[in-house]
């Protein structure tokens, strides 16, 4: 296993179970769109987060081998609580060994069209 930090563009779905906006580090699960083998993660969160719009987010995670290959710029995840409660979806923009340091931070981007 790896410690990763990814960053993604990610949108939240508007889950009961989530309560919004979301003002702090978020622990959840994250798998590849193309695989249903999750690793937790841990979304970092500076501003409040809203379901329905698109945000880059810097997310940590460890990596597990078998998905390394699935886990690159381009490929599209999911996360949420698996297998059945889906918080959202993104698109990974970089993925890089996880760095130590306070840099963490939230851009919120307007949704023109699916991820």
């Amino acid at each position: 296993m790896t410690n990763v930090t990814l960053t993604a563009e990610v949108i939240f779905h508007p889950e009961p179970w989530l309560r919004f906006p979301i003002r702090q580090p978020l622990r959840l699960s994250l798998w590849p769109a193309a695989k249903a083998h999750s690793v937790p993660a841990e979304f970092q969160i500076q501003e409040p987060v809203q379901a329905g719009t698109a945000y880059v987010l810097q997310i940590e995670t460890l990596l597990a081998p078998v998905l390394e290959d699935l886990m690159q710029p381009g490929a599209a995840i999911l996360f949420g609580t698996p297998p059945t409660r889906i918080a959202g979806e993104g698109r990974i923009l970089s993925i890089e060994p996880k760095v130590p340091g306070p840099a963490v931070w939230v851009s919120p981007k307007t949704l023109n069209g699916p991820i």
